[in-house]
């Protein structure tokens, strides 16, 4: 529950029996521009509040950039850091260290593969999902670290030949148009199981950045509730740059736990942003 806490952009969700809803297979595409750059780095800060509590509990590290690894090699490389900072953690004695990455085709950025070692108090373990695009299925592997001796729990699933998992669904909604009053449609697969996931697109308003007041487009992912992504209620909305690049600029999070705030406090645009880059469709 922390690291879901802490990583609020990617919640962690409770184990269980998913409810899986098929949907028409997407249609592959060639690669086009994104709105965003590889060296892209964004840098979250993460309160929680709850009645009169109020404390800083977390920083969020998000980067983009290719694979040097085989047999991934210049696939995209997706990449979040969340750890525990703050006072009320420290006093809470909890530290969270966790590493979540995505690497996606760069022909249609459908997901190939999932990666998380996460580390939270006593509790350390390493998780990988496998997608074999041509079978339409998904190996989920989830070792705990503490427990070395003991073998991994394997599980594969049926899956859709293009699918996102939590972290490239992020990515991938910044490509989109985002016209207010649409709604996005598209297939996430998360601990093996795969869900069909809307975001819907509300308003544009203005929130407050490092950089001052912006205007920004108003997300709903529609994540909590029976047979989603979180069975339990919530609600989630982001705020993303209404800019060419899409940046998300602040989340919130509320449920039975309370509220996550999550805000960007530092960002690095990369080597070929173009300030005023128009946003285009990837699909």
């Amino acid at each position: 529950m922390i690291g879901g806490l802490l990583f609020a952009l990617i919640p962690t969700r409770a184990g269980g029996n998913g409810h899986a809803v098929l949907a028409p297979v997407q249609e592959a595409a060639s690669a086009l521009p994104l709105p965003f750059a590889e060296g892209e780095r964004l840098v979250y800060q993460a309160r929680y509040s709850k009645l009169l509590l109020s404390a800083i509990v977390g920083r969020l590290t998000f980067t983009f950039g290719r694979s040097q690894e085989r047999p991934l090699l210049n696939a995209y490389h997706l990449r979040v850091e969340a750890v525990s900072e703050g006072v009320l953690m420290a006093l809470l004695g909890i530290r969270v260290e966790d590493l979540f990455e995505s690497f996606v085709d760069p022909q249609d950025f459908g997901v190939l593969r999932t990666r998380k070692q996460l580390v939270e108090g006593s509790k350390r373990s390493f998780h990988l999902a496998l997608f074999d695009r041509e079978r339409a299925s998904v190996t989920y592997i989830v070792r705990d670290l503490a427990r070395p001796v003991e073998p991994p729990k394997v599980k594969e699933n049926a899956t859709r030949p293009w699918v996102q998992d939590i972290l490239s669904g992020i990515y991938y909604v910044r490509t989109q148009p985002l016209m207010p009053g649409s709604v996005l449609r598209f297939p996430v697969s998360d601990e093996g199981e795969t869900y069909d996931v809307e975001v819907r697109v509300h308003e544009i308003e203005e929130v407050e950045t490092p950089r001052g007041r912006v205007s920004a487009i108003k997300i709903e992912p529609l994540v909590f509730g029976p047979g989603r992504l979180i069975r339990k209620e919530g609600e989630m909305f982001i705020w993303l740059s209404a800019d060419g690049r899409r940046v998300p600029l602040l989340a919130r999070v509320r449920g039975g736990f309370g509220v996550v705030q999550v805000q960007l406090i530092e960002e690095e645009p990369g080597a070929s942003a173009q300030p005023g880059d128009d946003a285009r469709p990837i699909r």
